[in-house]
């Protein structure tokens, strides 16, 4: 009897580990199916992100073209009419200026690759809504214009929140893109288009890292023209990556080909403040990460300086 109970015990436990091993196994596999199917949904993501981006080139690159052969097609018709008469000096600037489009749909790839989607630039930008509704309270009614709007992220936004906004932007493709999320943007120069305003006209003029593009000049006659088109109590609201931050400075300010140089907050403010612009501050944005290192430790000011805010926007106002 005692030799029974200790082989069905010896069964029973061997059933018991069978059974342990089996669903042990079966775990297992249907952990490995779980990370298999990760792995799939991943790469399926990956793929979907590059299609997107290409299809979103494609588009770009067709987009030009039409643009392209429709100006092509105005230059033709111009010069059959006007021929033999030699051109004008516009004419001729106007033919000549058409090779600054050539890299349009290439510069809106890379805004879309590097910039962000538009609803992170959205969210990023909500904190100068404040400054548009005080210089409202400050004067009457009137436009605001952003300047270099690019894919239009500041002008939906005022939008939404029934600001009376214009952009300008020589990117056709961009024109054209936020043309068709039915925002009031105008391909046109900054500085010309300022130049052909009345004086006191607006009540905010934008622009979101423009003013790394520019040469010192035309830079000056940015907020020379400002002030002029700007009704008392008006405001300026430019915002360009902070050289402050070593890396910044050093290296992602160099991710964009088509900028000139990094402008430190004091000398963009010391222009404003020579060019007219009263009350004018330095805002600090977009803190690349949290202090690393404590008061005191040799290596404190160096990661503050890695660290600090990657981008700052000045803010002037006309007295």
């Amino acid at each position: 009897e005692e030799l029974r109970h200790k082989a069905d015990a010896n069964e029973v436990q061997q059933i018991s580990e069978e059974l342990r091993h089996k669903a042990d196994a079966n775990e297992v596999q249907q952990i490995s199916e779980e990370l298999r199917h990760k792995a799939d949904a991943n790469r399926v993501e990956q793929l979907n992100r590059e299609l997107t981006l290409y299809l979103q080139t494609v588009n770009y690159a067709k987009m030009y073209l039409q643009l392209v052969q429709t100006n092509l097609m105005k230059l033709i018709k111009e010069a059959e009419k006007r021929l033999p008469r030699a051109l004008s000096k516009d004419e001729i600037k106007k033919i000549i200026d058409e090779k600054y489009h050539i890299f349009d749909a290439m510069y809106v790839a890379f805004e879309d690759r590097f910039r962000g989607t538009r609803e992170d630039i959205k969210k990023r930008i909500e904190i100068y809504l404040p400054y548009v509704k005080e210089a409202r309270t400050r004067t009457k009614e009137a436009q605001v214009l952003d300047v270099g709007c690019g894919r239009g992220e500041w002008l939906e936004l005022l939008k939404e929140q029934r600001i009376n906004a214009k952009g300008i932007d020589i990117n056709r493709i961009m024109v054209a893109q936020t043309k068709e999320l039915g925002l009031n943007v105008e391909e046109a120069d900054v500085v010309e288009y300022l130049k052909s305003q009345k004086d006191n006209a607006l009540l905010i003029i934008t622009g979101f890292h423009i003013v790394e593009h520019l040469p010192f000049e035309i830079m000056v006659k940015l907020f020379d023209e400002s002030l002029r088109a700007l009704k008392t109590g008006g405001t300026v609201i430019f915002e360009t990556p902070n050289p402050e931050n070593l890396m910044v400075g050093a290296y992602t300010f160099y991710y964009d080909p088509t900028h000139l140089h990094p402008i430190p907050p004091d000398t963009l403010k010391f222009v404003a403040e020579a060019r007219g612009f009263t009350n004018v501050k330095i805002l600090r944005l977009h803190r690349r990460n949290e202090q690393t290192s404590a008061v005191g430790d040799p290596l404190h000011e160096l990661m503050e300086r890695m660290n600090m805010e990657q981008d700052y926007a000045l803010i002037g106002y006309k007295g």
